[in-house]
């Protein structure tokens, strides 16, 4: 869990140094994405970015996901 949010202060931190007028990343996003983690404590491991609408994106697998500022997700499963 550290790992993870060491990488979300970093992404934050990125986003800011693109548009310091910017809000970073985006909070509803955000939320969603901390809940997925509740709901899914055994995540280890993914790659974690941001859209370049501050949202983030979470890779782990063949499973991507999208947590989108309205609060809505999107799940991609790509095939073996």
């Amino acid at each position: 869990m550290e790992a993870t949010i060491e990488r979300l202060l970093c992404l934050h931190r990125d986003s800011k140094e693109d548009d310091p007028n910017g809000d970073g990343i985006n909070a509803l996003s955000l939320l969603m994405f901390m809940e997925y983690l509740l709901l899914y404590p055994e995540f280890k491991e993914g790659i974690i970015s941001l859209t370049p609408e501050n949202e983030i994106y979470l890779k782990f697998g063949h499973t991507s996901i999208r947590f989108y500022q309205d609060g809505s997700t999107k799940h991609i499963t790509r095939g073996l």
